[in-house]
């Protein structure tokens, strides 16, 4: 319901109204132990996907992420993904530069983050479409994910 609130606000160019709504999202999320917000990116890079369709609103994400975080009494950890087109080890440090770069990312917007984050990079061992076409076909395999958690079990 929360997401379709976001999604009827931004439709209808209701900014502040959106960004309430997503932010309600992400606060259910971190609530439930599992947020499913996903950063896409461009082949090969830690761009953001360039189609601002996709990514237009990633800042406004990430100023969500950052403040509905702080406030809670767990750590968040950030998983980079990478499609599975090249070299393991590449993928491996290429997903891993993901992840940091969006907790970059949180610690800029709420500096009280950066010893309550910690961003890991798992290559293409996780795909979700796993086609190696390294296009829009993949993106999704291309992205970051959120998982909130006790801070004793990483940090």
């Amino acid at each position: 319901m929360r997401n379709g609130l976001y999604l009827a606000n931004k439709a209808l160019g209701r900014d502040a109204a959106a960004e309430a709504a997503f932010g309600a999202v992400v606060a259910q999320g971190l609530d439930r132990g599992e947020l499913a917000v996903k950063f896409l990116f461009r082949p090969g890079t830690t761009a953001f996907w360039a189609d601002p369709a996709i990514s237009g609103d990633y800042p406004m994400w990430l100023r969500q992420i950052a403040r509905q975080t702080e406030p809670r009494p767990f750590c968040l950890a950030l998983t980079g993904h990478a499609s599975p087109t090249g070299p393991a080890a590449l993928n491996r440090r290429l997903s891993a530069a993901r992840a940091e770069a969006v907790r970059g990312r949180l610690v800029a917007e709420r500096p009280a983050l950066r010893p309550r984050t910690v961003a890991e990079g798992v290559g293409a061992s996780q795909p979700l479409i796993g086609t190696g076409t390294d296009d829009a076909t993949d993106a999704l395999d291309r992205r970051v994910s959120f998982a909130p958690e006790a801070c004793a079990a990483r940090l």
